[in-house]
């Protein structure tokens, strides 16, 4: 009957040529235009209608069961009105989630019309075309078996989705940079995201991939000390990095890192860490806070960057020292390295 909802309305989704999604290379955009141009968007539902027919007899009763392929992207959902539905003698129960068994008394005859609501999901952007079902229609009963009558194959849709992010490079907010056991390092957390938002134009999740992200991007450590690397929290890999930049993607070492950052010198023999913290010379600050301010623009290159667009709002806090302190920023977290 329909395959999408909202057409015309805020709710639409919006994914169409109107946004410039149709077409593409290998018509891989094929944009959702109309509510039954055989293309629905993740999130979206797809209305069936089905007739079913009873002429008089004894013993009516039918079973509708779906067989569907494995990573089927449509799911029945209850909420927008059952077919599973009892109407004047019709008597309707569920069968094996997602089937119904209708029972009629001997005689009956009449047409019934029942509608079925399916949710699109969606594995990450690109199309998934002729995606169908079947039902099969069953007769007889419970004591003597079913047998099957009959089998209808959904009219196919192509379901469709856009990977639309946020990147972000952020800091550990619960800690500062510490030294690290040598005295001879800075450490501290570093962790990238990238979170799904929706475009601007849209007030509807409607066409967004729910799927886990993958991202990729280059990032550059140029501004910080010669020697500064990264490790990763969970595998322990080293990344260092060429000319200041690093390559790095969804899949190195779970996006957490702890940062290496050298210094110009290690601590006195004897004395604290803490208490030589103002080893780090007027330049080599002015170096962090720079390349903190370059941290935080994000991982270039990837879907959906829009500065100020992505809702997070990050907590600044601030540590007043006896000394003085000085704080830096790095992807939108404060951070404070004692003179």
């Amino acid at each position: 009957m329909t395959d999408g909802t909202g057409f015309g309305t805020a709710d639409q989704c919006w994914l169409n040529s109107a946004n410039g999604y149709t077409g593409g290379a290998n018509d891989d955009k094929p944009g959702d235009n109309t509510a039954d141009d055989g293309v629905v968007c993740s999130g979206d539902y797809v209305e069936y209608e089905m007739d079913l027919k009873f002429k008089g007899g004894v013993n009516n009763s039918v079973r509708l069961v779906p067989s569907a392929p494995e990573g089927f992207p449509l799911s029945y959902s209850s909420g927008k009105g059952s077919f599973c539905r009892s109407e004047g003698q019709l008597s309707a129960k569920g069968y094996n989630g997602g089937g119904c068994t209708f029972r009629a008394p001997d005689g009956y005859t009449n047409e019934v019309r029942q509608t079925l609501w399916y949710l699109a999901d969606n594995y990450g952007g690109k199309p998934l075309r002729g995606q169908t079902m079947t039902f099969d229609l069953y007769t007889d009963n419970d004591a003597d078996g079913w047998a099957k009558y009959s089998s209808v194959e959904l009219e196919p849709v192509t379901v469709i989705s856009m990977t639309y992010a946020e990147a972000s490079v952020d800091t550990d907010d619960g800690y500062d940079l510490e030294w690290g056991k040598d005295a001879k390092t800075l450490e501290g957390t570093l962790n990238i995201h990238a979170d799904p938002i929706r475009p601007k134009a849209s007030q509807t999740a409607k066409g967004l991939s729910n799927r886990s992200i993958g991202w990729s991007g280059t990032l550059d450590l140029s501004a910080f000390p010669t020697g500064t690397y990264l490790k990763g929290a969970y595998g322990g890999k080293t990344f260092r990095p060429a000319d200041g930049k690093l390559h790095l993607d969804s899949a190195t070492d779970g996006t957490s890192f702890n940062i290496e950052i050298p210094t110009p010198k290690a601590c006195g023999d004897g004395e604290h860490p803490e208490r030589q913290a103002g080893l780090l010379h007027r330049g080599q600050r002015q170096a962090l806070l720079h390349a903190a301010h370059g941290l935080r623009q994000g991982l270039p290159g990837l879907p959906g960057r829009h500065p100020g667009d992505s809702g997070h709002e990050r907590r600044q806090r601030a540590r007043h020292r006896q000394r003085g302190g000085l704080r830096h920023r790095v992807g939108g977290f404060h951070r404070l390295l004692r003179r």
